[in-house]
């Protein structure tokens, strides 16, 4: 049964461009096929075989038909945008929808919800029609449509349909909210202490929901061994201040990214950076990493060989400031070939030192990432600047870095489930 015609009239419109459907920067000759199979309802395909029977052929076709089918589909396209504006009905389907050229001439769009009417139902409404002009003007296509509101018996289905959809959602969220617990008891909960760092629920929600899809234990199979680096490195009384898994990630992209083969790592700590860094790295990659406490390199060794990272991953013991040097003059003295990546992540205070010496054996277009100059923002706090070597060795890095033609460099603010901070990315000319 057909919708009566009141008196009320509503007016919508739309313009398609033939282009949009030609896509003539990336000719795709399949493309037609899955547009058709998009708009258009059963009864409209019937009527596009009639009129170009040899449409889905691509081979039998000039590029003035394929444009005339363009044309035809850009109408039908246009047609149905401007009827769901006009019904205000966003959850029509284009194929609940159809364009027909009655024989004087006249055309109309007709709303057709497919509803089956059981014997209860037999009057209910499944069809409304509304009038529609559709113009052609060089590469565009433009649809007006004339229609009365939409009857209560279509409202109420798609009112159906929207309740179907919102539990579908929220079905879903319900889905991943149990797959994210179930990840989330898969990790050791990391970054516990409130007065080491500032956290916020915000960004801890968002990492929860990132890493449900990005770090997911089966998408990284790596994951082991990594929860086994960071939980034994805090049982065997290392401080919980490794880079989070985001960050770990963050890092082994860089490396993949920048095709590094040979890392120097200045601060060690339990290796869980050095790790990620390995995997991303791959199998032909060696790191040197320099850590000061004989203990700590106790555990990053046990943590590396568990990862069976051992013949890739070097520690060295000593401070940096001791080390570096040592490692600038066999790399002068081709020895040791030059660093093609630098994490700097060890006492702030030195921070500078490090970073000078690291740019000594640094191949052209190096990265060197200098982690943890922000600080939670204490980096412009005057109070931290006169009281806290740290921030006071930071700012010396970052005001001598400005000054320093041999590089390009950039702080990026960061926020996270571990802590406010950030870190300076830099490369070398």
């Amino acid at each position: 049964m057909r919708a009566p015609f009141p008196l009320a009239l509503r007016i919508g419109s739309d313009i398609i461009a033939t282009n949009r459907i030609l896509c003539p920067l990336k000719p795709d000759s399949k493309r037609l096929n899955r547009l058709a199979a998009r708009f258009l309802h059963d009864k409209e395909l019937d009527d596009l075989n009639r009129r170009f029977p040899d449409w889905r052929n691509p081979e039998l076709q000039v590029e003035s038909k394929r444009r005339n089918v363009a044309t035809w589909l850009a109408g039908r396209w246009a047609a149905k945008e401007a009827a769901k504006k006009a019904w205000d009905a966003t959850l029509l389907s284009f194929r609940d929808l159809r364009v027909e050229t009655e024989i004087g001439g006249a055309v109309h769009i007709i709303c057709d919800t497919g509803i089956q009417p059981d014997d209860e139902s037999y009057n209910r409404v499944t069809e409304q029609v509304a009038q529609v002009s559709i113009s052609h003007d060089g590469d565009y296509t433009i649809a007006a449509v004339i229609a009365t509101p939409l009857h209560q018996d279509i409202k109420a289905e798609l009112g159906t349909r929207r309740s179907e959809a919102e539990a579908k959602v929220v079905n879903q969220y319900a889905v991943l909210q149990d797959k994210r617990h179930t990840i989330l008891s898969k990790m050791v909960q990391k970054f516990n202490d409130p007065s080491r760092y500032e956290q916020d629920p915000r960004w801890a929600a968002v990492d929860a929901y990132t890493s449900t899809h990005l770090l997911a234990p089966e998408r990284n199979p790596h994951h082991e061994a990594l929860e086994f680096a960071y939980s034994n490195s805090v049982a065997k009384g290392l401080p919980d201040i490794a880079s989070y898994p985001a960050q770990g990630k963050f890092l082994s992209i860089q490396v993949q990214i920048t095709g590094a083969k040979n890392i120097l790592e200045v601060g060690t700590l339990g290796g869980y950076s050095a790790i990620w860094m390995a995997y991303g790295a791959g199998l032909e990659t060696h790191i040197t990493t320099i850590e000061v406490d004989a203990h700590h390199k106790e555990v990053a060794e046990e943590n590396i060989a568990r990862a069976g990272l051992s013949a890739q991953i070097t520690v060295l013991l000593g401070r940096g400031v001791d080390v570096l040097p040592t490692l600038v003059e066999e790399v002068k003295a081709g020895k040791q070939a030059p660093f093609d990546f630098v994490f700097i992540d060890a006492d702030k205070q030195n921070n500078l030192a490090y970073f000078d010496l690291a740019l000594q054996m640094v191949k052209p277009r190096t990265c060197i990432y200098v982690d943890n100059v922000v600080r939670r923002g204490r980096l412009v706090d005057e109070t931290a600047i006169k009281e806290d070597p740290r921030i006071s060795g930071t700012r010396a890095l970052i005001e001598a870095v400005g000054k320093n033609d041999k590089v390009d460099a950039v702080v990026i603010q960061t926020c996270s489930e571990k802590n406010y901070d950030g870190f300076m990315l830099c490369v070398a000319k």
